[in-house]
């Protein structure tokens, strides 16, 4: 069967041209691949519901968006996060995973008053508990790059080529 799809008789195991099975290289490489294709993007909205930074980290194609259209996507999702922790039962803080047609949105709020957002791909198979490990890799390289940098505001935009890297690194699977 596999002949008659791809034309050519299937790769042999001591022939494949990918590192050998077990290897730490493949390892990452494979985890990098998938890791790569479970997200879109990854936002941080500060404590007022502004953007404060936004990076594309799929291998897609970002879509045409504008400014605009990241502030209002930061802005209302803040509102729904916070309308429905306020009516949320006791013991629980809101939304954390939001699914739809064309995107699933996981959402981290954080003791520092941030926001993480993570969106993936509407058929992603990532779960709330896959996120919450994400996000705690992502919370741990912004309290050691934005927060120790003494000029820095949690209500500024973030512009760090050091935050850009790593978070370029946690999506990336590495």
């Amino acid at each position: 069967l596999l002949r008659q799809a791809t034309g050519s008789p299937p790769a042999s195991p001591g022939r494949d041209r990918c590192p050998k099975r077990g290897s730490v290289q493949a390892a990452r490489a494979m985890a990098a691949a998938a890791t790569s294709r479970l997200y879109y993007s990854v936002y941080v909205i500060n404590k007022s519901g502004s953007i404060s930074y936004e990076r594309w980290v799929s291998p897609l194609p970002a879509p045409e968006t504008t400014a605009n259209d990241h502030i209002r996507m930061a802005s209302t999702l803040h509102t729904v996060y916070n309308m429905a922790a306020q009516v949320a039962p006791e013991g629980t803080s809101g939304i954390r995973e939001v699914r739809t047609s064309a995107v699933t949105i996981f959402t981290l709020p954080t003791p520092t008053g941030i926001t993480f957002v993570v969106t993936a791909p509407p058929d992603t198979r990532v779960k709330v508990a896959d996120a919450a490990v994400l996000f705690r890799r992502l919370y741990r390289s912004y309290a050691d790059i934005i927060l120790k940098d003494p000029f820095a505001n949690p209500d500024q935009p973030i512009r760090s080529a050091d935050f850009t890297a790593a978070v370029v690194d946690i999506m990336s699977g590495r």
